[in-house]
């Protein structure tokens, strides 16, 4: 699937921004759409492993990604895993689909797949790494601008999904963008706000 191996190309760190050590030219010649989804979770990986300066270790977390051995489906944040038909069965379509990736949703979408168990098993071709639904939990990270934002539509209920949103929104130039934590029950409300991330 992805043909070019690991090429790290920045080792510099900015303010607000993430080191790109997996990058659009690791993909090689054949870029999926949702290539930057990928690369920020892996660079996450990366970063959170300290594993920046070692091009061995980093290189072995490309080969996993490559063969997919990094995907899992898990409707019980993080605590189980299931198979797709598993999880289409237990858990409500709805939160399945808003704890998806936009961008590889949409590739799958284009495909014209209407079977929610095909649906999910292609997702998870797609984009081979850990699929987490917390079912249980009400709560939504909505990602915001600045202050002065005040739409809590655009997040999502995936903290580390949510963080690498509101890490592209700060290099997409809004500098001050941090993550609402809403309580999304019968009434929503604003119960904690994340700038350190």
């Amino acid at each position: 699937m992805f043909l070019k191996a690991y090429n790290k190309t920045n080792e510099t760190k900015e303010a607000n921004t993430m080191t790109h050590y997996i990058n659009e030219d690791s993909f090689g010649p054949d870029l999926p759409a949702n290539w930057e989804t990928i690369a920020a979770y892996l660079n996450s990986l990366i970063d959170k492993q300290g594993i920046s300066d070692d091009q061995d270790a980093v290189n072995d977390l490309w080969e996993r990604f490559c063969s997919g051995d990094m995907a899992s489906i898990s409707v019980t944040n993080g605590a189980s895993t299931c198979t797709a038909a598993e999880a289409v069965a237990s858990v409500s379509w709805d939160v399945i689909v808003n704890a998806m990736d936009d961008t590889t949703r949409e590739m799958v979408c284009n495909e014209g797949i209407t079977d929610k168990v095909e649906f999910l098993t292609r997702y998870m071709e797609l984009l081979p790494l850990p699929f987490v639904v917390d079912a249980a939990n009400p709560v939504w990270y909505a990602v915001m601008r600045d202050r002065d934002d005040d739409d809590w539509g655009y997040g999502s209920r995936n903290y580390d999904k949510a963080v690498s949103m509101a890490r592209t929104m700060r290099e997409s130039g809004y500098p001050e963008a941090y993550i609402a934590v809403i309580d999304d029950g019968d009434d929503p409300v604003c119960t904690d706000e994340i700038t350190d991330f």
